[in-house]
């Protein structure tokens, strides 16, 4: 069992961010994070690098920037930029979003420039449709992160780009049995297990899993406070993964037909604080118990826009708002719902790829 700490107890050294310290506070003032400090408090560490101000950071970033892939199928290259200076002209300066790459590469960005000890690494996602199907586990085409708030080495697992079912706080990285976080309401949990990669061609000595040179971290999930069967969402160890790594997963699901879900649709997903009558319906679901962290207060609805259809989801609740036939309903709803901007005429990008609607 682990206790939060990364293997043989490691500790991450400080590294430069790739933001200036003006970079910083328009993207602190982009994400609605409440604060009074200034360029000059930033370029001189002055920010308190807790768990808690890292909670509420990975927050704000989470509802200010919708995950998607519109730049994939509506521009001209067809391509998803994650570099630093990338990243920051599309979320930052125009207000629009990405997927894995680039909100956890911006916020792993941002949290170094701030004065955080963090690095990225790679994961890879469960493509088995049920919970009870054989994990499907595919490439390393997922990006987390490793952060040690303050001045300890107790390692947390950030993840602001997953979509869908991802995490919507920052977790211990241990899978400790009551090590369970709550999701996006009470009705959605997290949890992490170590198991053995079923493709590892390797062997403990003595066949013990728990000496397995292959274990890995896994991220499940349950949507009825652990009432149903836990899905897999990922696995991962954690190793340090490097932007140009992720400059060539991008690169690769970009260009690669029929890699993942990506090729195939246009994807939106962003979340939205619930209102008082909302958050009162999501509590009545389930039952919190006693045994789940609540580290930020506030539950959060998605809205989700894949195919044909967009909805919303409230807690074990969905509701399609909107059915959409053409390029052009499309790019309303991601305007109207998503706050992503898609020119008209941009609809001759996605013209002929299997993601067009005609």
């Amino acid at each position: 069992m682990t206790a939060g700490l990364l293997s043989n107890g490691a500790w991450i050294k400080k590294s430069p961010g790739p933001y200036t310290a003006e970079q910083v506070i328009q993207w602190l003032s982009r994400i609605g994070y409440d604060h009074s400090h200034t360029a000059g408090d930033i370029a001189n560490s002055a920010f308190e690098t807790s768990l808690d101000k890292l909670g509420q950071l990975s927050r704000c970033h989470l509802q200010a920037f919708p995950f998607e892939n519109v730049a994939m199928h509506y521009e001209e290259d067809h391509f998803v930029d994650v570099s630093p200076g990338g990243l920051y002209k599309r979320l930052v300066i125009d207000g629009k979003g990405s997927y894995c790459f680039g909100l956890n590469g911006l916020l792993l960005g941002m949290l170094r420039s701030l004065g955080y000890r963090a690095y990225g690494g790679a994961a890879r996602v469960n493509m088995a449709r049920e919970p009870s199907d054989p994990v499907d586990f595919k490439g390393l085409t997922h990006m987390v992160m490793f952060v040690q708030p303050g001045d300890t080495n107790r390692t947390w697992l950030v993840d602001v780009g997953f979509g869908g079912s991802g995490l919507a706080r920052p977790m211990l990285l241990s899978d400790a049995e009551d090590n369970v976080v709550l999701g996006t309401t009470p009705s959605e949990r997290h949890r992490l297990v170590r198991k053995v990669l079923p493709m590892s061609s390797l062997e403990s000595r003595d066949g013990s899993p728990s000496d397995h040179p292959q274990l890995e971290y896994q991220l499940h999930v349950s949507h009825t406070g652990g009432a149903e069967p836990w899905r897999v969402l990922y696995t991962f160890t954690d190793r340090e993964f490097f932007n140009c790594d992720y400059e060539a997963a991008s690169f690769d699901i970009c260009t690669r037909p029929y890699l993942g879900l990506f090729w195939d649709m246009v994807w939106a997903v962003k979340y939205f604080t619930l209102g008082s009558a909302e958050a009162e319906e999501v509590e009545a679901q389930v039952e919190t118990g006693s045994h789940v962290r609540i580290n930020w207060p506030g539950h959060l609805g998605r809205l989700i826009l894949s195919g044909k259809e967009a909805k919303k989801v409230i807690g074990t609740r969905t509701e399609v708002f909107a059915t959409i036939e053409t390029d052009s309903d499309r790019i309303r709803v991601l305007r109207e719902f998503f706050g992503i901007g898609v020119a008209e005429e941009d609809v001759v990008h996605i013209k002929g790829r299997r993601a067009a609607l005609g």
